[in-house]
């Protein structure tokens, strides 16, 4: 059978080779960057695997052959789950690959802003004699600096990596509140954090971090609205999607104190513009869509990515299946759990 990798941008294929080839696969590697490059690329293709490439109905049509779309990675939001199961390809992807990293990053983020661990280099970097100078003028630099006893880390979402985090956060001592409407009431108590509503978490919050996926529910969750009842003292840390974020709204927020700063690991355009107004924003904190990064979680999401393409292809092992109603043949195994 044909499968075909429709774009990836990691720049190595030697995990997936090693799977696909060696199950007696034929592996097809393209760089297609618009649904008709992608139709041209795999219109006879039995699979296809895709990292950015919009992956939509007519796109789905147009394969006739293929009855798997894998993605490399968490989330789906440029695959039409809807379509592929009405066409009964089943999606698969890799959810649980990479929330250690996702947790380290998003730790590391927090501890950042918490500390002005990155103005204070910038301060010392810039200007050795600012950094020399009397305490009392230095350390107004440091004015929303805390305890993180003294403080509350409100947590967006509180599936795997939101619990990842809260695990973390509170052996630094901080107070932990999450909001996650799909999550039942006694999977926040067995993690000793305290369940609230998004309106309370946002205004009780030192700090809010995001671990939501990007649906039509989350879209622009974080707009003008949400950011106004945040306080002035409070960060935003977003290592999920950039499109839970309302930009225009954080932009004029920062700019306007109305919050203290932001870290942001993805933003709405990746990679981010050259002339985007955060990237000459004191208050901001960015790195680029790297959360997700280690060694061996890359290697990781790559060898399941195959996996459970091949798996699903074939209806044998384990895989995991992100539209499980295409499902009709009960043999059939999903992993939902590595």
């Amino acid at each position: 059978m044909k499968i075909i990798i429709t774009d990836c941008d990691h720049g190595f294929f030697d995990p997936e080779k090693k799977v696909i080839e060696g199950a007696g696969h034929i592996l097809d590697i393209h760089q297609c960057k618009s649904p008709e490059e992608v139709v041209r690329a795999a219109h006879d293709a039995d699979a296809i695997i895709c990292q950015y490439a919009r992956i939509n109905k007519e796109v789905l049509q147009s394969m006739p052959k293929c009855r798997v779309v894998g993605r490399y990675g968490v989330g789906l939001d440029n695959i039409d789950i809807e379509a592929a199961t009405e066409l009964g390809i089943k999606v698969v992807h890799t959810p649980f690959f990479c929330f250690p990293e996702v947790a380290d990053h998003a730790m590391g983020l927090i501890l950042a802003l918490a500390r002005q661990l990155v103005n204070m280099n910038n301060l010392i970097k810039s200007n050795q004699n600012k950094s020399c100078m009397n305490y009392g003028n230095m350390l107004s630099y440091m004015k929303n600096v805390e305890r993180p006893t003294r403080q509350i880390i409100g947590i967006i979402g509180f599936g795997k990596a939101g619990k990842e985090v809260a695990k973390r956060a509170m052996s630094f001592g901080f107070k932990i509140i999450a909001f996650d409407p799909n999550i039942p009431p006694e999977i926040f108590s067995a993690h000793c954090v305290c369940k609230v509503s998004l309106e309370e978490l946002l205004q009780k919050s030192d700090i809010v971090t995001l671990h939501a996926p990007l649906t039509a529910e989350t879209r622009g969750l974080i707009d003008k609205t949400a950011l106004s009842r945040m306080k002035p003292s409070a960060y935003l840390v977003n290592t999920a999607r950039g499109g839970i974020v309302n930009e225009a709204a954080l932009i004029e927020a920062l700019q306007n104190n109305c919050i203290a700063g932001a870290a942001l690991d993805v933003t709405e355009i990746e990679p981010i513009p050259n002339n985007h107004p955060f990237l000459s924003m004191d208050n901001v904190l960015l790195t680029p869509h790297v959360s997700f990064y280690s060694n061996t979680s890359i290697q990781d999401m790559k060898m399941k990515v195959a996996d459970y393409t091949v798996n699903a292809l074939s209806g044998q092992g384990k895989y995991a299946l992100a539209n499980p109603k295409v499902l009709k043949n009960t043999q059939d195994f999903i992993m939902w759990h590595t």
